[in-house]
């Protein structure tokens, strides 16, 4: 059977009927498809930002102040 004649088929079938074919074909798809997976809490989801590039250390207090000032005079000169 094409896909033309199932659909014509489907298209015969009474309300309820359409209705249970839909469900039964949204559960048999959803176990099929690929779920991505997330990690478990938001500490995992940014520990690559949290490190610093490989060969450099992480930035003081105070340069990450400086930094910060610096950015708030362009950004309100």
């Amino acid at each position: 059977m094409i896909s033309q004649d199932l659909v014509t088929e489907i298209e015969n079938l009474p309300l309820p009927e359409q209705l249970s074919l839909m469900e039964t074909l949204a559960r048999f798809i959803g176990r099929h498809t690929v779920k991505p997976t997330v990690p478990a809490n938001s500490l995992e989801r940014v520990r690559g930002l949290l490190k610093p590039a490989p060969g450099e250390s992480m930035p003081t207090d105070a340069e990450l102040t400086d930094d910060y000032v610096n950015y708030l005079m362009e950004k309100y000169a």
